[in-house]
């Protein structure tokens, strides 16, 4: 175990050892979660359930019509980066 601590500080690695008498290090935060909506009504929604833990976005925006949002190539990466669609 000696022989390994020099190498496991030269990976950067040594915050794994285990501590005598010391608590287990806390787990790391979950990413938020992305949520993206068709609808600014949906996102309102979506932002009330979610809260903190994520981070809503709507395809349309203000009072445009829902029914002739034109689809456009910007809306393929925020899609494919999207957790959840709504």
């Amino acid at each position: 175990m000696i022989a390994l601590i020099p190498l496991l500080l030269s990976l950067g690695l040594a915050d794994s050892l285990p501590v005598a008498g010391g608590a287990p290090p806390p787990p790391p935060a979950a990413a938020p979660v992305k949520v993206v909506t068709s609808l600014t009504t949906y996102a309102s929604i979506a932002r009330e359930i979610v809260g903190d833990h994520g981070i809503v976005s709507s395809i349309a925006v203000g009072d445009e019509n829902p029914h002739y949002v034109q689809p456009k190539p910007s809306f393929v990466p925020t899609l494919a980066q999207a957790d959840l669609f709504v």
